[in-house]
């Protein structure tokens, strides 16, 4: 897992900089501001995942798919207390 969250720095750097790149160019050209439109593109991924977190997430152990009977019975006993 942690090698996937360090794989990811140095991609997304990579996608960044395509993005402000693209966004640059194309606003020399239309004189739009760049930086607003990168903003806008940059956060519509974190939007979008912030949505898929609260829907994939349950409120209870209990309600969690990926967990075994025995996680949920001690994270339903340590919610409990």
């Amino acid at each position: 897992m942690l090698v996937w969250f360090l794989l990811a720095i140095p991609v997304s750097t990579v996608v960044r900089r395509a993005n402000f790149r693209l966004v640059a160019w194309n606003g020399r050209r239309r004189r739009a501001r760049g930086v607003e439109v990168l903003f806008i593109i940059e956060g519509i991924p974190v939007v979008l995942l912030g949505f898929a977190v609260l829907w994939m997430l349950s409120d209870t152990p209990d309600q969690a798919r990926w967990l075994t009977d025995e996680e949920k019975r001690s994270g339903a006993q340590a919610h409990r207390q």
